[in-house]
């Protein structure tokens, strides 16, 4: 049976459900239009993490989104979260929240010294950039 894809079917190949990546899509494809200019990543550092992609985006209308996950190691079937402190020079977030990408939570982040991150990519952003 082929297993790739969206969504889950059956042998008979009727849809059973939305599989999780299929929300993780919508998720992105949510944000996506918000990324309007990519900025200079060297201004991004961290504290308490190797392994770390990350990219620095600007909205149309200034807001700042700056996407990461940990890539420390191929992706787990587990999830293996990581707190970092997370800086970027010359950006002062007013309402900062995290948004995982994947799952669609969002969570208000009090200061940026303790940003979750794992092997999935999370956006941290104002929450005004959230729709």
């Amino acid at each position: 049976m082929n297993v790739k894809g969206l969504i889950e079917a059956d042998s008979l190949k009727r849809a059973v459900r939305r599989k999780p990546a299929f929300d993780a899509v919508a998720n992105y494809a949510s944000v996506l239009k918000k990324l309007a200019r990519r900025e200079d990543p060297s201004r991004i550092s961290f504290d308490g993490m190797d392994h770390c992609e990350y990219n620095l985006y600007t909205s149309a209308d200034g807001v700042p989104a700056v996407l990461l996950w940990d890539s420390s190691s191929a992706p787990l079937n587990e999830n293996n979260y990581r707190d970092v402190a997370l800086k970027v020079d010359g950006v002062q977030f007013d309402s900062p929240v995290w948004y995982d990408i994947r799952t669609g939570e969002i969570r208000d982040l009090e200061s940026l010294d303790t940003v979750t991150i794992y092997d999935s990519p999370v956006m941290i952003t104002e929450k005004s950039n959230i729709e």
